[in-house]
């Protein structure tokens, strides 16, 4: 049950401070601990956007074609599985990147 709430706390993290920062298209994530977002409007390239991502912000996500061949190159998945001070200090990482670009 801890780590059920948790999981909770921390995608109700994401879902709000994502969006602002351009992250706004997601797949339901209900009975996961992942979000998968469209990201296509920022790159056509999610194995890119996640090196960028890694090097600019140092946040590791999963490219989106990791898990779909036919169109995962429009996605990344963010695990929200991690402990929720992770969470908030990566999220206050992509605020900063994204808004330098």
């Amino acid at each position: 049950d801890h780590h059920v709430e948790r999981y909770r706390r921390n995608r109700d993290i994401l879902l709000e401070a994502l969006p602002p920062l351009g992250f706004d298209r997601f797949t339901s994530p209900d009975g996961a601990f992942y979000l998968y977002c469209h990201v296509q409007h920022m790159s056509e390239d999610s194995v890119q956007f996640c090196i960028e991502m890694l090097e600019n912000a140092n946040v590791l996500v999963a490219p989106g074609s990791d898990f779909s061949p036919m169109s995962g190159q429009h996605y990344i998945r963010f695990s929200y599985a991690g402990a929720t001070e992770q969470i908030e200090t990566a999220v206050d990482r992509i605020a900063t990147w994204r808004k330098s670009k």
